[in-house]
């Protein structure tokens, strides 16, 4: 005869927890704090082809133009993390999916060297526009997080890898790294 077994109910509502749910649910005196919200800030780069809004849900959002010819150039100071959000710009012409790279090169002491490349693949956005009647429509938004070490660091934003003639990108930094 098997030896019958008392739990403590506690441990019998985690149990029927995860089996009913998936996850386990802790005792709140064990629950981590919540975690600060960051807050970001769009940070202007030194050089770029120039600036376009654009307009999602009613919303207006600043970009800075890259081209093949013409990368964004911007200076910050680590250690931080910037948030770098691009749309390729589609002309009216162009059709489907599209692809394109954008490549951060580092002008350090040492001299100029490849830091990183991102390629993505992007079609049209269904639900953003240029701002002032502009013939381009924006591709869907793309980002990634660019670690910046310890440091000064001169970087270069290059486009390629395209047919589209520009990219718009935003670069946000966390509210806490900015520096007077």
């Amino acid at each position: 005869m098997l030896a019958r077994t008392t739990l403590p109910r506690l441990a019998i509502g985690l149990v029927i927890g995860v089996f009913a749910t998936g996850m386990i649910a802790l005792p709140t005196s064990d629950a981590a704090p919540p975690r600060a919200k960051t807050r970001f800030l769009l940070y202007t780069p030194d050089v770029f082809a120039r600036t376009e809004t654009i307009v999602t849900k009613k919303k207006e959002k600043k970009y800075y133009v890259v081209t093949p010819s013409k990368p964004l150039e911007f200076s910050v100071t680590g250690p931080t993390d910037l948030r770098l959000s691009s749309r390729l710009l589609y002309t009216t012409e162009m059709k489907g999916e599209q692809h394109y790279t954008l490549s951060v090169t580092d002008d350090g002491l040492l001299g100029s060297h490849q830091v990183a490349a991102y390629t993505f693949a992007t079609r049209k956005s269904p639900i953003s526009t240029v701002a002032g009647g502009a013939k381009l429509v924006p591709g869907v938004n793309r980002s990634i997080v660019l670690p910046v070490p310890s440091g000064r660091h001169h970087y270069q934003l290059h486009l390629s890898g395209t047919t589209a003639a520009e990219a718009a990108v935003r670069i946000l930094i966390p509210k806490k790294d900015v520096r007077p």
